[in-house]
């Protein structure tokens, strides 16, 4: 799994212990910790399949005059939350203030975005793939319940040795039949191309 995919799980765990407090230090975000999973209640986070989706290339971020951050595409995520609790009640409580954590945001309900810092400020989105969960009822009446989200990962890569142009010229002539560099500065032209395509004559 990649860096900013890991990031981008446990930035997911961190935003929904923000809003249910009754879940923090018991949020498992890819490969279950033993430790947490034994906590009633509970919540894994758990990556089931990642598809990319590449796109052209196109400047993210620059770090410096020579390098680059290019983003060339998506990580598709189905994630799925798994909620355990003590009780029947206890779970559908929490159901609903997970399910909130989505759907407070304004302007785009079921949709929740995030910031990764630590990965060139790269944006990740979680939208409700089914806003209805899965309940069972497990072994020592333990309660379980699953609900699944779809996340948008930006495909995020790094370059070193690009270089960016700070002026173009343009040399012309009307002898073509003649070594360009043996020609008489006379008979050639030298222009400045500007940004909007205009030329100067230099």
């Amino acid at each position: 799994m990649s860096v900013i995919r890991t990031h981008a799980l446990d930035l997911l765990a961190q935003c929904i212990a923000t809003y249910v407090p009754e879940l923090k230090g018991k949020i498992c975000a890819g490969p279950t910790e033993a430790p947490k999973v034994r906590q009633w209640p509970h919540l894994s986070i758990w990556p089931v399949r990642f598809k990319y989706y590449p796109d052209q290339a196109h400047q993210h971020k620059e770090l410096g005059s020579t390098r680059v951050v290019m983003n060339v595409g998506r990580h598709e995520a189905l994630v799925q939350l798994r909620l355990g609790a003590n009780t029947h009640n206890q779970r559908l409580y929490l159901e609903e203030k997970l399910l909130n954590v989505f759907l407070r945001t304004p302007g785009r309900p079921g949709v929740l975005v995030n910031f990764i810092p630590n990965c060139h400020d790269a944006t990740v989105a979680w939208e409700l793939d089914e806003d209805e969960w899965e309940n069972e009822l497990a072994f020592s009446k333990k309660w379980f319940s699953i609900m699944t989200v779809l996340g948008q990962i930006p495909a995020l890569v790094t370059r070193d040795s690009v270089y960016t142009i700070e002026e173009l010229r343009l040399s012309l002539t009307e002898d073509l039949s003649t070594d360009f560099t043996t020609l008489p500065s006379s008979a050639v032209e030298t222009v400045s191309v500007e940004e909007d395509g205009s030329i100067t004559v230099v």
